[in-house]
């Protein structure tokens, strides 16, 4: 998509243009292991901590399920939106970045990333930490409302 944004192109014409000049590697799967790092702690928090915090408040604190669930949600996305966002940020420039002319690996780009600082390191982490949050809520109440209904003999 970055590459599409940034010299157009069709939604198949794009991925065939960058594994023709790029290759799979260098070109579709570039960014890779920032993309790894940012979903596995993004899914942890969505599908790990915001149930486990959810069900503590409710159970310990005798909050009710909906605000003990908004509560999670916002704790759940606001460690994910902020322990993400270099990860996130990094991904995104290695795949504007596919000639590999600022940005050449991984440690590379953390190490120009992190010399910037913190505020280049952390850029827009309150943003996506909304953003994480909503989506998280969102997810949360299809869990607490669906679940019953697809899984009757667990409730």
């Amino acid at each position: 998509m970055i590459q599409q944004q940034r010299f157009g192109g069709t939604l198949i014409g794009t991925p065939i243009r960058i594994v023709k000049e790029y290759g799979i590697a260098n070109g579709l799967f570039r960014g890779m292991t920032a993309i790894a790092i940012r979903d596995s702690i993004y899914v942890g928090c969505l599908l790990g901590v915001t149930p486990i915090v959810q069900n503590h408040l409710h159970r310990k604190y005798e909050v009710n399920m909906s605000a003990a669930g908004f509560t999670a949600s916002c704790f759940a996305g606001l460690i994910a939106g902020v322990v993400t966002c270099p990860a996130d940020a990094m991904s995104t420039v290695m795949k504007g970045d596919l000639q590999q002319a600022q940005y050449k690996g991984f440690i590379d780009t953390f190490n120009q990333r992190a010399a910037g600082g913190l505020n280049v390191l952390f850029g827009g982490a309150m943003w996506r930490a909304v953003n994480i949050i909503g989506t998280i809520a969102i997810a949360n109440e299809c869990r607490v409302r669906f679940a019953p209904v697809m899984f009757p003999s667990k409730f």
